[in-house]
């Protein structure tokens, strides 16, 4: 299957994963797994499907799907926060801020391929990765340090849904889902 939105050559900086001839066909195979499941969770199926219909060379075409596909902040003045001060219910505002849905995209399949990939199997059963010149953390660590990624782009995912009702009339077909965070068993 072809990527989507995603590419392994994606996976720089803040989601930079070590590739090689060994390890860049795995990441691929989580791309291909996840990214259109994930593409649909935050869209829906009807509006999910439309705009990867849309993609070309790695980007959507048209208006209302670059609207979503690319980064965007919005700023809501006047929300109750449910917090009293004084016997006044305190009324603030909130940033909705995207980075992007590739940046969303990039977050869950780091997640999943950081849980995914601290063990393997072998002949004589599952086996974990071991260093010739550095220390290999935990599978917890390495599953915690995928988790702080999943739910850095919680937001992000918010804000992307958060736009589309704000403008449902040029999205009839949303019916997105929400992220739900992930927390560490060890936790």
């Amino acid at each position: 299957m072809a990527s989507i939105l995603v590419q392994t050559t994606d996976f720089t900086g803040l989601y930079a994963i070590a590739q090689t001839t060994y390890t860049t066909p795995i990441l691929q195979a989580y791309i291909d797994e996840f990214e259109k499941t994930y593409i649909r969770k935050l869209l829906g199926l009807e509006l999910g499907d439309l705009f990867i219909a849309s993609v070309s060379s790695y980007v959507p075409v048209g208006a209302r799907y670059l609207a979503i596909y690319n980064p965007l902040a919005i700023q809501v003045n006047g929300i109750e926060t449910g917090v009293y001060l004084n016997g006044q219910n305190w009324v603030s505002g909130r940033i909705y801020e995207s980075r992007g849905m590739k940046e969303i995209l990039k977050g869950i399949i780091y997640c999943l391929y950081v849980q995914g990939t601290q063990s393997h199997h072998s002949q004589s059963g599952v086996a974990k990765a071991t260093a010739d010149v550095s220390a290999v953390m935990t599978g917890e660590n390495a599953a915690r340090m995928g988790e702080i990624r999943h739910n850095g782009i919680i937001s992000d995912w918010e804000a992307v849904q958060y736009y589309i009702q704000q403008n449902i009339a040029t999205y009839p077909e949303f019916e997105g889902f929400e992220l739900q965070p992930k927390y560490s068993a060890i936790l």
